[in-house]
């Protein structure tokens, strides 16, 4: 499970490297504009997962543990087909 999840934040994180993931946060609140982020804001992205044992109470940050919530939802006799849902 902490594989799968790490495989996601880099695939977020490369998108973001590549200049394909548009920021639109301005100075002013009033006047947004869209510009390519190079850097991933950690603070502003979440992941839910909806695969195999949905979690639909919780989101968690990018970069914090699985140790916490994981427990009981990665049993060693099933395919590893994890689904996180990614918001920001």
């Amino acid at each position: 499970m902490q594989s799968s999840l790490l495989v996601s934040e880099r695939m977020a994180f490369k998108l973001h490297r590549q200049g394909m993931i548009m920021e639109t946060i301005g100075k002013n609140n009033a006047v947004c504009n869209e510009y390519p982020s190079p850097i991933l804001p950690k603070e502003r992205w979440r992941y839910q997962m909806v695969n195999m044992y949905p979690d639909s109470g919780q989101c968690h940050p990018f970069g914090r543990s699985v140790m916490r919530w994981e427990t009981g939802k990665n049993p060693p006799n099933t395919k590893k087909n994890f689904g996180y849902l990614m918001w920001r």
